[in-house]
């Protein structure tokens, strides 16, 4: 019995001794203090890319300060992607589940104390249109809204750790537009996204919300439904490139190289089957003939352009927006001709003394219109060179005019009337000069002076009517009187 009660006392005594030996701050003088420390587990914490502290101890408000040296935060747990996290009082960096214990030796103010707690540290949460690529992803408008994977390079998230970027990879399994038109708003649907490499455990993305998809679905038929772990991107398509060629008509000359009847060339097999397309103009629609620098107004051979004033419609389901074309110059395959303008030329009557030199020889010009009217002069600013030329002769009499070699590229001259147009008169006929204007032969077209001769039998002729008038007025006015009387 005695036996039995020493030994009981003797292992109350170890025991005592083992807890005053490993646990001085619980048992002891250093638990002696009145107050209670505070522990915080932190909740809402986050991937960051640095060490975190899952908890915090304090000293009550208004007391006193804990001492550092007796605080001990420990960590164990599993990470995001399977691994152990051994026990340590380093603060974690990566995303997983902690075992937090925080301890207080205790002292003459805090009692000891021991605390542990569960703690996530949560995953970053990528957004999911927060997706990314190096270069613009886009696609010419082909009538459909699938794109190629491979089409989608060098993806990467926004939000997504410096760091990180070389070890967090995303992969996904199809990509399509949400538009098949060329519009500004379009984007990209990636779908079955994932995310791999070393720190990919860190990471997860998050949902499209239903009112989101909601949204986003009304436009949608039911097989391109977007669900809600599709993630976005940007992306574009482009308008589709179509030839457009002018198809254009001779012309007489007419001081300008505009084009005036006109109509366009369409290459179909540009076209996503079973569309068409038109084209209107607009007042700033200004075909020439000439190359594609240079408008051309004179005679000759040339293909026709255009650039601006005009835009593609679409006929039928077909949206014109969709295409442009694929030169901001259109041309003409064939070339056109600017013809020479029709001109009569009649060259007007003049005369000279014998013995005198000969006077400038002018004429009238007529431009034919295709309706056959005659209109007076030249284009614009335009003159005829060169000069008409007369029948040899210094004998009194009369003689034709020639064309010579007056002439224009421009124009195609009809000389008409040059018979009898010029005479050589004897120095002993009176002359009366009539001043007037028509166009010279010297000088390249301009105004020469001209003038018409009375001869002197039309001279007497006329006062000799003259004087019979005044007679016959006398003999009416005595007349008149003698009957008064």
């Amino acid at each position: 019995m005695i036996k039995g009660l020493k030994r009981i006392a003797a292992i109350i005594l170890i025991s005592l001794f083992v807890m005053f030996a490993f646990f001085p701050g619980v048992y002891g003088e250093e638990s002696s203090g009145q107050f209670e420390a505070i522990v915080t587990f932190n909740t809402d914490v986050y991937y960051n890319g640095q060490a975190q502290a899952l908890a915090t101890i304090t000293g009550v408000p208004g007391g006193p300060d804990l001492q550092a040296s007796k605080i001990s935060i420990s960590y164990r747990g599993r990470l995001f992607n399977g691994d152990n996290y051994a026990k340590t009082e380093t603060a974690p960096v990566d995303a997983g589940f902690y075992t937090v214990t925080v301890s207080y030796s205790g002292d003459e103010n805090y009692q000891s104390t021991s605390v542990s707690n569960r703690v996530t540290l949560n995953q970053m949460v990528l957004s999911y249109d927060g997706f990314q690529t190096e270069e613009a992803t886009a696609k010419v408008y082909d009538g459909n809204v699938e794109l190629e994977k491979e089409a989608v390079s060098n993806l990467s998230h926004v939000m997504v750790l410096p760091q990180d970027k070389d070890a967090v990879n995303f992969d996904f399994n199809s990509a399509r537009f949400y538009n098949k038109n060329v519009q500004v708003d379009n984007f990209l649907i990636l779908s079955a996204m994932s995310i791999s490499g070393d720190r990919a455990s860190n990471y997860a993305i998050s949902q499209i919300p239903e009112e989101t998809l909601q949204i986003l679905n009304q436009e949608l038929s039911e097989d391109d439904q977007i669900k809600s772990n599709d993630c976005f991107t940007d992306g574009q398509i482009t308008e589709r490139p179509v030839g457009i060629f002018l198809t254009g008509a001779n012309k007489s000359y007419d001081g300008t190289p505009n084009l005036l009847s006109y109509g366009f060339a369409i290459d179909e097999e540009d076209l996503v089957s079973g569309e068409s397309i038109n084209i209107e103009t607009n007042s700033a629609f200004a075909p020439w003939y000439g190359d594609e620098a240079n408008p051309i107004k004179d005679v000759g051979e040339y293909r026709v352009f255009a650039q601006g004033g005009f835009s593609i419609v679409g006929l039928g389901q077909t949206l014109g927006s969709n295409y442009c074309s694929e030169r901001p110059v259109i041309y003409s395959r064939l070339c056109y001709e600017i013809q020479p303008a029709e001109i009569v030329v009649e060259p007007t009557f003049r005369y000279k003394y014998e013995g005198d030199d000969d006077p400038p020889l002018t004429y009238s010009i007529w431009r034919v219109t295709t309706e056959d009217r005659l209109l007076d002069g030249l284009f614009g600013d335009d003159v005829l060179y060169g000069s008409l030329t007369r029948e040899q002769g210094e004998i009194p009499g009369k003689y034709d005019i020639y064309q010579g070699d007056l002439n224009n590229g421009n124009y195609s001259i009809s000389f008409q009337n040059g018979e009898d147009k010029f005479q050589i008169r004897d120095r002993e006929d009176i002359v009366e000069t009539i001043s007037g204007n028509d166009y010279s032969s010297s000088g390249g077209g301009g105004i020469g002076s001209w003038t018409e001769e009375i001869s002197p039998t039309e001279a007497f002729g006329g006062v000799l009517i003259l004087l019979i008038v005044i007679v016959a007025g006398i003999f009416f006015i005595r007349s008149r009187v003698s009957n008064f009387d």
